[in-house]
């Protein structure tokens, strides 16, 4: 393990510390944001498309992009 964060210029501290983190950031937006769309698909009795949870996910102050929600 030395060995390889020596040639990575890399602490082998960070590398353990990376290794132990639970889920990136990104990750855990994502799946917040994804039980958010649920919610909203599942309170328009599955009528809303993308465009639509797009604009209520807006109203209720996030900050997403519509392809982000389509996909």
């Amino acid at each position: 393990m030395a060995l390889m964060c020596l040639a990575l210029l890399l602490n082998r501290s960070g590398y353990y510390a990376w290794r132990h983190c639970r889920d990136p950031l990104r990750a855990q937006e994502n799946r917040l944001l994804s039980e958010q769309i649920a919610e909203i698909f599942d309170t328009s009795r599955a009528s809303y498309g993308s465009p639509r949870i797009h604009a209520v996910l807006r109203s209720r102050g996030l900050r997403v992009g519509r392809n982000r929600v389509g996909r």
